[in-house]
């Protein structure tokens, strides 16, 4: 691919530039993004190869900023996330490099392009309050504020971060689009791609994405999490982030870290913390709506039977919560116990645990047929 300004050529990132992003990506670079300075070329190859990768596969869009008439390298740019409805914009230009527009008039067609060869409904771009020259690319090519939040870089910079959207469609920046916020664990987390703030994994959510067009959907469930752990960062993963749906799927590792890691675990306390979650969002935001998912497991591969009596009762626990305090609930234990009627357990959790591809979809039509007929 190639893209052609006044004074630039986009073109797909290459193993022949490894050097040159190496020796430009440095820690003055990085201090308004995420990412850190590589330690060493062997980091940068790694990124250029996953790049490369992700191009192929119709993931990114990430490209190199060539100087046209010099044959100068300037810098990196890319829409990332492709697989969603609200791709993620980046860029770096190089020190030496700044102070001439660069930024601006390579963003400016790469924008362009996403808008002529790409479906989604909206482009983020985020940038720190501080870094004037990135807003004006933001509101340049007509982006709108849609929040403010603060984030650590991965070099433990911190990010006072402004989030613009770039809409494709003009007409829906007067609309505001429900925000879905799912919370859980790994199932799901589901490998989602945690420097980006709209990642949404391999799984369930990215699933019911796709069934509600110009919503926003927010994955925040992270690999490991309890009831505990989601209670610790309500107030930065839930609540600051105002949804009009959470969904809450938790409780299996509450289960799995007491008989596997023995840290200390009862139904009662499992109850109480839930209930405090519960109440928080409830009164943090009374007009959001809360989806309950029953936890699950087979008896086979990492779930073991002896586990079963303290799943059944953190089973009824989460279905006498919701009949309180949610607006929904899937008794998905049922479900996929339903549909293992006519197949083997590892067809739909391959550990007893973890949700095959078949699993995911299962779960995801549960959430579309409970809750499509309010969005």
């Amino acid at each position: 691919m190639e893209i052609i300004t006044k004074r630039l050529r986009l073109v797909s990132i290459s193993s022949e530039f490894i050097d040159d992003i190496f020796v430009n990506f440095t820690s003055e670079i990085t201090k308004y993004m995420y990412p850190k300075q590589a330690a060493n070329r062997s980091e940068t190859e790694e990124f250029v190869t996953s790049s490369m990768k992700n191009n192929a596969d119709g993931i990114e869009n990430v490209v190199v900023v060539i100087n046209k008439n010099t044959s100068e390298f300037l810098g990196c740019m890319g829409v990332h996330s492709l697989n969603t409805l609200n791709p993620v914009l980046g860029l770096w230009i190089k020190k030496s490099a700044h102070g001439h527009g660069y930024g601006i008039e390579g963003m400016s067609a790469l924008i362009k392009y996403a808008y002529e060869h790409y479906n989604f409904h909206h482009l983020v771009y985020d940038v720190d309050k501080d870094n004037y020259p990135s807003w004006r690319i933001a509101e340049k090519n007509g982006g709108v504020i849609r929040r403010e939040y603060v984030k650590y870089g991965a070099s433990g910079n911190r990010l006072n971060l402004i989030e613009y959207w770039l809409y494709k469609n003009p007409e829906d920046i007067k609309k505001t689009p429900p925000i879905f916020l799912f919370q859980g664990d790994s199932i799901t987390d589901s490998e989602r791609d945690k420097n980006y703030v709209y990642g949404l994994g391999n799984g369930y959510v990215h699933m019911v994405q796709s069934r509600f067009p110009g919503s926003i959907v927010i994955n925040r469930g992270n690999s490991g999490n309890t009831i505990f752990d989601m209670a610790a960062i309500l107030e930065t993963e839930t609540i600051a982030l105002q949804p009009d749906l959470v969904s809450i799927l938790v409780g299996i590792n509450d289960i799995l870290h007491h008989y596997r890691d023995g840290i200390s675990f009862t139904p009662n306390t499992f109850a109480a913390e839930y209930r405090k979650v519960l109440v928080s969002i409830k009164t943090a935001l009374p007009a959001a709506k809360i989806l309950i998912i029953e936890p699950f497991a087979f008896p086979s591969g990492e779930f073991k039977p002896n586990w079963q009596p303290d799943l059944t009762k953190i089973q009824i626990i989460t279905r006498l919560l919701a009949d309180k305090y949610a607006d929904f609930y899937i008794p998905m234990a049922t479900v996929l116990a339903e549909q293992a009627k006519t197949m083997a357990y590892e067809t739909i959790l391959y550990d007893g645990i973890h949700p095959t591809r078949l699993g995911h979809q299962l779960i995801a039509n549960a959430i579309i047929n409970t809750i499509g007929t309010s969005y």
